[in-house]
């Protein structure tokens, strides 16, 4: 967990997270202070990586694979319908069954926000692709099932 003292401002503009679940907050929980969060691709389902507070055009997911190398950022990035989660892997699966290799995906479920990088293999897999959850994003400018500017999330 990375996390702010509570009532301070951490200014970094990178932050790196490495293989596992891992959770990024902002001070207090309330702001995100990192510019570009460094993700490798072993954040899947089974070891979901959070970014609480995302500001969105602010804060940039840098995707890594899990040897510490860039992983190429994806041409295309869709909106997909909402979802409701009832068993997580099946449920994304469905939401992004449409996202071809080397795009990515955003779907709502309920308060949260899944961020999806498809890998160079076309289907969702739950263990091999990247798959990253986003609190504090609203997604209220953005349509159900619209394309939106790839480095708006990723850089």
């Amino acid at each position: 967990i990375t996390q702010g003292a509570s009532g301070t401002t951490t200014t970094a503009n990178k932050v790196a997270v490495d293989a596992g679940a891992d959770i990024t907050q902002g001070a207090s929980g309330t702001t995100t202070t990192a510019n570009k969060v460094a993700v490798d691709s072993l954040s899947t389902v089974a070891n979901l990586d959070v970014l609480n507070n995302f500001a969105v055009g602010t804060d940039k997911v840098h995707l890594l694979t899990n040897l510490g190398l860039d992983f190429s950022m994806p041409t295309t990035l869709t909106r997909v319908a909402d979802i409701t989660i009832s068993d997580l892997a099946s449920d994304l699966a469905l939401a992004f069954k449409a996202i071809e290799a080397g795009q990515a995906g955003l779907v709502k479920a309920g308060t949260d926000v899944y961020l999806f990088a498809n890998d160079s293999n076309a289907n969702f897999s739950a263990t091999q692709d990247v798959v990253i959850k986003l609190t504090g994003v609203t997604l209220a400018d953005q349509t159900t099932t619209s394309l939106i500017p790839v480095g708006e999330y990723f850089v």
